[in-house]
């Protein structure tokens, strides 16, 4: 009787063991993996909100209405009506010193800290560089033309752009050929320039408080030196 009763509890105890591990298996199968890995995310811009961030130039256009903001990162913000907020980079994460619309063409030149320039194409969806200018960065030669100060197109030829360095020297630039039209050398260091309506002139103010005039197709000598707080009221190049 001892050994049926011994025999009965051996039997149980088989089939809680096929029980307990039919029931471990289906708990595995059904097992949700909660361990996160970095595989499991992929980070994306969704929304920018606010102004951009450590901005160093700014630029509008009044024919289309867009707003240009540069920052000190390379990145590059355009801002219109509604819904238009486009935002672009440039390829190495230097500042933006200076931007230029040029009026009406879907374009726009951009200036960086590096001695470079770069034509931006916005037709289309996404902004995109279709031509860029790097100026060798050799200080110790007396020919380099030094920082960048000035940026603008003629008034009435887009194509033409004229480039002012802090040394002094201008440069009129031509979009198309992609090559220099003219240089003038101005006797001092330059501070700013601004174009006459007609687009055949420009003045420029200088370090020393001069003011002198250009022609566009007399270069590289100014045509008119004035200095309106000094002595000399004006001076002609002819004398």
């Amino acid at each position: 009787m001892a050994k049926m009763n011994k025999k009965k509890f051996n039997i149980k105890g088989v089939f809680d063991g096929i029980r307990f591990s039919v029931g471990a298996q289906q708990k595995s199968e059904n097992e949700i993996e909660e361990t996160l890995r970095t595989d499991h995310f992929q980070v994306c811009n969704t929304v920018r909100h606010g102004f951009p961030y450590q901005p160093t130039a700014v630029a509008f256009d009044p024919v289309q209405h867009l707003l240009a903001i540069g920052t000190k990162t390379g990145w590059l913000r355009l801002l219109g009506r509604p819904g238009v907020d486009i935002s672009c980079c440039h390829d190495n994460e230097v500042a933006v010193t200076q931007i230029v619309f040029l009026g009406n063409e879907g374009a726009l030149v951009t200036v960086c800290s590096d001695d470079s320039l770069h034509l931006w194409n916005f037709r289309q969806k996404h902004p995109e560089i279709v031509h860029s200018l790097k100026f060798q960065r050799e200080r110790s030669r007396k020919t380099h033309p030094g920082v960048v100060v000035h940026l603008s197109d003629n008034p009435v030829d887009p194509n033409k752009l004229l480039i002012g360095f802090e040394s002094g020297t201008i440069v009129l630039w031509d979009l198309k050929s992609k090559q220099a039209e003219f240089r003038y050398n101005s006797p001092e260091a330059l501070r700013s320039v601004s174009w006459h309506h007609e687009g055949k002139q420009f003045m420029c103010s200088h370090s020393d408080g001069s003011l002198t005039r250009y022609n566009v197709r007399q270069p590289p000598k100014y045509i008119d030196l004035m200095m309106p707080h000094g002595n000399i009221l004006q001076i002609s190049a002819k004398s």
